[in-house]
């Protein structure tokens, strides 16, 4: 499995960070790792996480980047079925002003 910069983080002896920045762990495409893991690491040691980047750069409001590249057909086929589910939950997702 492979582990992100942050889940290092948390994991310093010497400096123990008390609040980090989340960019592309956690957003509303992709966070069953976050949730699996880093969050309840973060959780434990009492570090706070910030939200940096819950649309994924863009995609899910419309624009055309994911994870900071180009979307794939793949990733805005996801993205449909990420904000179809969210239009039946919850209210819409902002959009991206043309």
């Amino acid at each position: 499995m492979r582990a992100f910069s942050i889940e290092l983080a948390l994991e310093l002896e010497e400096a123990k960070p008390y609040l980090s920045l989340s960019i592309t762990q956690y957003t509303l495409m992709q966070h069953e790792h976050a949730l699996e893991r880093m969050l309840p690491n973060a959780q434990q040691k009492g570090i706070g996480i910030v939200v940096g980047g819950p649309f994924n750069s863009g995609v899910l409001l419309g624009g055309n980047h994911f994870d900071y590249a180009k979307a794939s057909s793949e990733i805005k086929e996801k993205v449909q079925d990420t904000v179809q589910d969210t239009v039946q939950d919850t209210a819409p997702l902002p959009r991206k002003s043309q």
